[in-house]
């Protein structure tokens, strides 16, 4: 059982590091095929946009387990440390209804997209897997969010 949550708390850095990687190899082989044996793959650079965009939403999920998230610190200079606290509680709870709603909206796209079965042209991935992807991280991020709303209160409560 240990096990299974270490391995759900480092979801996303396993997940954005694998997708990183994978575009970088992606473009360093469309760019040896192409310079040096003056052949084009079609499939590439689709698939380098594709993992691009999964990188992008799973590290910003990653961002909220280590609160790097970018956040506009101007008010927190100007307040105790308790109020910085309720400040950031109140930010998770705004942002985690902004990922509710766009994973709602998300959700009503993939199942479109599910429905009527559309590929990406040159490799032939169906567009329901990358955005059901991009949808799942929003529900990740508010499961993230819940973990550092807990730990914020925490922290509130230890606070003389």
């Amino acid at each position: 059982m240990d096990i299974v949550i270490k391995a759900f708390n480092n979801i996303e850095r396993f997940l954005a590091i694998f997708f990183t990687v994978m575009m970088v190899l992606l473009l360093f082989m469309q760019v040896l095929s192409r310079y040096v044996f003056e052949y084009s793959f079609t499939w590439t650079e689709e698939l380098a946009i594709i993992c691009f965009i999964l990188s992008v939403y799973t590290s910003a999920s990653l961002a909220i387990t280590r609160r790097q998230h970018l956040r506009i610190k101007i008010l927190n200079s100007m307040v105790k440390p308790k109020t910085e606290k309720i400040l950031d509680f109140v930010s998770n709870v705004f942002f985690a209804v902004v990922m509710l709603v766009l994973g709602k909206g998300m959700f009503v796209i993939t199942e479109n997209l599910y429905k009527y079965r559309p590929v990406y042209i040159a490799s032939g991935i169906p567009k329901y897997m990358v955005y059901g992807a991009i949808w799942l991280t929003f529900y990740l991020m508010v499961i993230r969010l819940i973990q550092d709303s807990i730990k914020l209160v925490r922290e509130y409560r230890q606070m003389p």
